[in-house]
């Protein structure tokens, strides 16, 4: 069903109807995110295969999720995830027509009134450090700052020995081990639920059964999705092979901005991992003790 996005007291240069993401194939919302994020701090281009794979991964909720469009076309979309008791805006964009009119205001007003008639009791988020609107935005509708996200960098082993070689092992495997091993309140996009749905062209490699990661090394770098050493197995220099094992591929390794900034410093520090000048803040509402929003 079409309806139009409320806009009560602004004044919209043109209509703006939504749909529930369940409603749209998957071509379409792609466009639609694409569109969102046209313009944004970090490229976003998705196609229908590579938007879908990301929803599934992310436990993004079909129907309280939600495109918008105009006379033109898709033109934003607000993602909506659920695990248990918690939401998290997966994604929020709109056009840049569309933007500074208060319609993503409005949009997050919804979902977080639908999430609470859902019982839900938290809602979270992450937010680019340097995105002062959207900071702006989520503090005025009562969200606080929980902890910063950083990620990190590791430039390519200079060519020598290369150490122990990696097994590998199904992405699934991968994906449970680090079930199993991985530390307690990680951000949403690192911790193991994210990444239970892993298939190729994502790769599960493993130490010694005792040290896993999953990767994605389809483009420039290595992309490190998650990594995990198994609890009693700790301290005994695995986490340093293993990434040494990956650096021997002859790639730079990166982990994006989704690691809590005092988690793992000091290995990844003693391991040789730089910064990223990128970072965010993981943000987090109370539902059940929520202020009226500031105006």
């Amino acid at each position: 069903m079409r309806v139009r996005l409320p806009s009560p007291g602004i004044i919209v240069r043109m209509e703006v109807t939504s749909r529930t993401l369940a409603d749209v194939p998957a071509d379409v919302a792609a466009r639609a995110q694409c569109r969102g994020f046209e313009n944004y701090f970090v490229p976003v281009n998705l196609d229908a295969a590579s938007f879908t794979a990301r929803i599934e991964a992310d436990n993004v909720d079909r129907h309280a999720s939600w495109i918008y469009e105009t006379a033109d076309g898709p033109a934003g979309i607000l993602l909506v995830a659920r695990r248990g008791r918690t939401s998290r805006i997966a994604a929020l964009g709109l056009a840049p027509e569309l933007r500074g009119q208060g319609l993503g205001r409005q949009a997050m007003q919804a979902a977080i009134e639908q999430a609470r008639e859902r019982g839900d009791e938290r809602m979270v988020l992450e937010v680019i450090a340097s995105n002062e609107a959207a900071l702006a935005l989520y503090a005025g509708l009562g969200f606080e700052r929980r902890r910063k996200l950083v990620g990190y960098r590791h430039p390519a082993a200079a060519a020598g020995e290369a150490g122990d070689t990696l097994a590998e092992v199904a992405p699934s495997t991968s994906a449970a081990w680090l079930q199993a091993w991985s530390d307690a309140d990680l951000s949403w996009p690192l911790s193991p639920q994210s990444h239970l749905g892993a298939a190729p062209p994502l790769r599960g490699v493993a130490l010694d059964e005792r040290a896993t990661a999953i990767i994605d090394d389809t483009g420039a770098n290595v992309r490190i999705v998650s990594l995990a050493v198994r609890p009693d197995a700790r301290r005994r220099g695995l986490g340093r092979r293993l990434v040494n094992a990956l650096l021997h591929q002859g790639r730079p390794l990166v982990l994006p901005a989704i690691v809590p900034e005092d988690a793992s410093r000091a290995f990844m520090e003693a391991t040789g991992w730089e910064l990223t000048p990128l970072s965010q803040y993981e943000m987090m509402l109370t539902l059940d003790a929520t202020a009226k929003p500031r105006r």
